[in-house]
């Protein structure tokens, strides 16, 4: 669950700029910019919610304005920089219990589709 939780960040973000109605004439490819992006999670505990993040990743989006279907975003993270401000919970989803990091130090997301969602702000629309 966890994992799909900071998947599902990064595909929701890869959704709002492969929406974006740009009139160009091939396929446009992204940088996932660390600098300007996040890969973060929450998850209940009881009666809170627990919030933590992966500091490593990187990825591509690629956008063909032409063929929107034709877009795709790929993504890996680097498991063992999860991180819930908490040492001791951090060690426990390293371990075999949940994301077992020695045996699986990445975790990788491809789109399997992708589909137009409508016009974002005007802000991010090209003139």
């Amino acid at each position: 669950m966890l994992r799909k939780s900071s998947m599902l960040s990064v595909a929701l973000a890869a959704a709002l700029l492969l929406s974006a109605p740009f009139a160009l004439a091939a396929p446009t490819t992204w940088l996932i910019d660390p600098a300007h992006s996040s890969v973060e999670f929450s998850i209940r505990h009881l009666f809170s919610k627990v919030p933590g993040k992966f500091t490593k990743f990187s990825g591509t989006i690629v956008y063909d304005a032409a063929n929107a279907p034709a877009s795709s975003v790929k993504a890996e993270i680097d498991a063992s920089t999860i991180t819930t401000a908490n040492e001791k919970r951090d060690g426990h989803l390293k371990s075999e219990d949940f994301f077992d990091v020695a045996k699986y130090p990445t975790l990788s997301f491809e789109s399997t589709k992708v589909a137009a969602a409508g016009e974002l702000p005007h802000r991010y629309a090209k003139a």
